[in-house]
């Protein structure tokens, strides 16, 4: 007997979940199909880009003179 679900989910670092009326069906074996809609994807320059934007909007480097000193130091403060 084969039976069918459809739903829409995220797939997140490779891992499918499912919907919670899903997760106690028992099977040996699933066929698994994956439409995924390239238009809802963000390529990672893209998101990266944003992420570059709102620091600069927020200006949270704008106190560091000389990066290469500021980076030392912070390689050098203790972890607490």
């Amino acid at each position: 007997m084969l039976r069918t679900f459809e739903f829409e989910t995220n797939i997140e670092n490779g891992l499918i979940v499912l919907p919670e009326h899903l997760k106690n069906v028992k099977a040996e074996h699933s066929k698994i199909t994956v439409i995924i809609d390239d238009k809802t994807q963000i390529s990672q320059k893209e998101a990266l880009s944003s992420v570059f934007e709102k620091m600069k909007q927020l200006q949270m480097f704008q106190d560091i003179t000389d990066a290469v000193q500021w980076q030392k130091e912070l390689r050098d403060t203790p972890v607490k």
